[in-house]
């Protein structure tokens, strides 16, 4: 069977050709066809980008505020507020 995408892909066209009935009769089969909600189905077949994946590029996020002498640090300080509080 073919993929959720691969079946609002082939009904792309129709859809925008269609009349509101016949986007209300494709949206249906689309329905019981897929288990998605018509609102999420009618955007995918309407908007051109909507439902693709973009590649995520490495590296993103924030850079790291601390080297690995901080850490060391902090992991130092940690373990001394750790034994103060459980007595270890």
């Amino acid at each position: 069977m073919a993929t959720k995408r691969q079946i609002i892909e082939k009904q792309k066209p129709a859809y925008k050709r269609a009349t509101k009935k016949g986007k209300t009769e494709i949206l249906t089969a689309l329905q019981v066809a897929t288990d998605l909600s018509r609102d999420h189905l009618s955007r995918l077949l309407r908007d051109p980008c909507r439902g693709e994946r973009k590649a995520v590029k490495p590296g993103r996020g924030r850079k790291r505020l601390y080297g690995a002498a901080h850490r060391e640090l902090l992991t130092f300080l940690w373990g001394r507020r750790r034994s103060r509080l459980y007595g270890d």
